[in-house]
């Protein structure tokens, strides 16, 4: 019974998705071409929990705006090139953040070069020579953890470092996600480099490794296949999360150019995707914005179509994983997908 349920809930969705409000999918159709509506208008509560996941958009049922037509499933999943919804659970996900019971770290044998705090979380670094992990400051500032400061413990060597860092946030109690190039000897996290020599390591501000000359915190938020290209965003000290600034620094060269002015924050999952070694998508949320890093070529997608939709605030969006796809949520509770690449003439 409970399959025949789950199923029922299914189809039921399903057939609304394809068919419900057939005035809506005819206004979509004839007003923005190449447009699709997954879902139409009433469906969704405002500010849904989309995910851009492989191979398409997963969609919590808390979002729908019917709970009769919810399935038994926590998420829906949107393949795109079908149009086509169905049951979806997230795999399983390897995180770099390590606790000192996780293998990695306990047969290193470090624990008493730590202090013993609840929830402290590790990464391995310098092509796993190295363990770092940021200890909180005790204070939250605008709903995130600030940290300030960073030790570093070489195993072999049984020693710890700790250097203290200015301007470190993070979600609470999450620990340290940190960019890593063991073949350079450099790691990256919040707005400093770590530069690993030998046993030691020293900190560098981003802003005075790129040639700033005044201060900055510059987060390191995305970066090429072959890392020749740095995606860096400008932290605002007092107004975390709601704007940023966001440059461009290429490595080869040692110049850095402007991104985007101002924009409002988004997750890096969410913000960049790169399409090859030099060329990316950004999404800026009224619009695509496709830039070829090698031409200097810019190019704004999608910009009148999206700002022709309801809004309230601020459109709501999200790139596929590949760039192809791009799902938007009006302020009139429908969904609507369209074909990136069609757009850029792919």
């Amino acid at each position: 019974m409970r399959f025949l349920l789950s199923t029922f809930f299914l189809v039921a969705f399903a057939f609304q998705v394809v068919s419900a409000q057939e005035p809506a999918a005819e206004y979509v159709s004839r007003s923005l071409s190449g447009w699709r509506a997954v879902l139409d208008a009433g469906a969704l509560d405002d500010r849904p929990d989309i995910v851009a996941v492989d191979d398409g958009f997963a969609l919590a049922v808390d979002s729908l705006q019917y709970p009769w037509l919810r399935p038994e499933s926590a998420w829906l999943f949107l393949d795109p090139a079908s149009g086509e919804w169905s049951q979806y659970e997230f795999p399983p996900v390897e995180s770099p953040l390590l606790d000192l019971d996780d293998n990695a770290v306990a047969r290193l044998d470090i624990a008493g070069l730590f202090p013993d705090e609840p929830g402290l979380k590790f990464q391995l670094v310098d092509g796993g020579e190295k363990v770092v992990t940021l200890f909180h400051a005790g204070e939250m500032l605008f709903d995130h953890q600030r940290y300030d400061g960073v030790v570093i413990v070489n195993p072999a060597k049984k020693t710890v470092q700790r250097l203290n860092v200015w301007l470190c946030y993070g979600p609470p109690r999450s620990g340290l996600i940190v960019w890593d190039f063991p073949e350079q000897d450099l790691s990256v996290s919040c707005d400093f480099l770590i530069w690993h020599e030998g046993d030691s390591s020293r900190l560098q501000p981003m802003h005075e490794f790129i040639g700033m000359e005044t201060e900055a915190a510059l987060i390191l938020i995305s970066h090429s296949p072959d890392n020749r290209y740095w995606v860096l965003r400008n932290f605002p000290h007092y107004n975390h999360g709601a704007s940023g600034d966001y440059y461009v620094y290429d490595r080869q060269t040692g110049l850095t150019t402007v991104l985007l002015w101002s924009l409002m924050y988004k997750p890096q999952r969410e913000l960049v995707i790169w399409l090859d070694d030099s060329s990316l998508l950004v999404n800026a949320y009224s619009y695509i914005l496709y830039v070829d890093l090698e031409t200097g070529q810019r190019h704004e997608l999608l910009n009148d179509e999206i700002m022709a939709q309801p809004y309230d605030y601020y459109i709501q969006t999200w790139l596929s994983l590949d760039g192809q796809w791009l799902l938007i949520a009006p302020a009139d509770g429908s969904l609507l997908l369209r074909n990136v690449f069609d757009a850029l003439g792919r």
